[in-house]
């Protein structure tokens, strides 16, 4: 597979699991806890992203 090819595509599903995270923490009631938990969860999609995909997918992923 082209290197590009599997660039788009990590970093596709990186951000599509950061967005279903995002959906997810916002269902919890509390706005502390809710940042909290959603602020940790996205963080860690970003190192995910930055240390599996490269730092390009992480820097992309942050700015969408």
């Amino acid at each position: 597979m082209k290197k590009t090819i599997r660039w788009i595509t990590e970093t596709a599903v990186l951000l599509a699991l950061l967005i279903g995270l995002q959906w997810i923490g916002s269902m919890i009631p509390s706005p502390l806890v809710k940042q909290l938990i959603t602020g940790t969860m996205v963080n860690g999609v970003l190192a995910v992203a930055a240390l599996y995909a490269g730092y390009g997918s992480g820097v992309t992923i942050a700015v969408i």
